[in-house]
């Protein structure tokens, strides 16, 4: 199943309806500029491979804007998150690289959907490391790109870059890590919220006026 097209368009389509406003705040963008971001990785999920030769097979569209974005978002982040990106970064780039060495890119045995695994390690690993969005985002992208060029040259002269459904594992994994991180915004408002209801009842009970 194409995940990737699949969750690209669903994302769109909430940026374009207004359903993802507090999503694209968090990732310092506003609709149009994420629409646009978005509608790029579409077209990049679409266009097809090219040979250099015999050996090198090529398909970087999604990594190269994976890593553009990454590095903007850590760009645009206070130097907190960015220290998170950076750590962020690092483990998601060593877990990917260890799931594709250990998983092969192709369905196999009872792993039908190998870039589920990978989006679902990184996801996960990326909300870890930075909580909330933009720091998760960008520990996603920019890991998961530079595992995707690091595994295609491991094997020089034989080069393949793009070609097993990247831009898949990335949309899973981001969607994933934006999930997480939602969640744990609204979990962390609730508590906030409860703590500051709980403060005003006592004060009620307790208040002589």
């Amino acid at each position: 199943m194409p995940w990737g097209i699949t969750i690209l368009f669903v994302m769109l389509i909430a940026v374009l309806w207004g359903v993802c406003g507090k999503v694209t705040e968090t990732l310092y963008m506003r609709r149009t500029g994420a629409a646009v971001l978005l509608a790029l990785f579409i077209l990049g999920s679409v266009l097809p491979a090219f040979h250099i030769g015999d050996s090198v097979t090529l398909r970087p569209y999604v990594p190269l804007l994976s890593i553009g974005t990454g590095a903007w978002l850590a760009a645009s982040a206070r130097k907190t998150e960015r220290i998170r990106t950076l750590i962020g970064t690092v483990i998601v780039w060593l877990a990917w690289c260890a799931a594709q060495l250990l998983i092969p890119p192709v369905a196999h045995g009872f792993i039908s959907e190998p870039n589920a695994v990978y989006g679902l390690i990184g996801g996960v690993i990326a909300f870890t490391a930075g909580f909330y969005s933009a720091p998760g985002a960008a520990s996603l992208l920019l890991g998961s790109a530079a595992a995707e060029l690091t595994v295609g040259l491991l094997y020089f002269p034989t080069v393949e870059i793009g070609i097993y459904g990247y831009e898949d594992a990335l949309m899973i994994g981001l969607a994933v890590q934006l999930l997480c991180s939602r969640a744990f915004a609204y979990k962390m408002w609730k508590r906030e919220k409860g703590g500051s209801l709980a403060r005003i009842k006592l004060y009620q009970r307790q208040a002589v006026f």
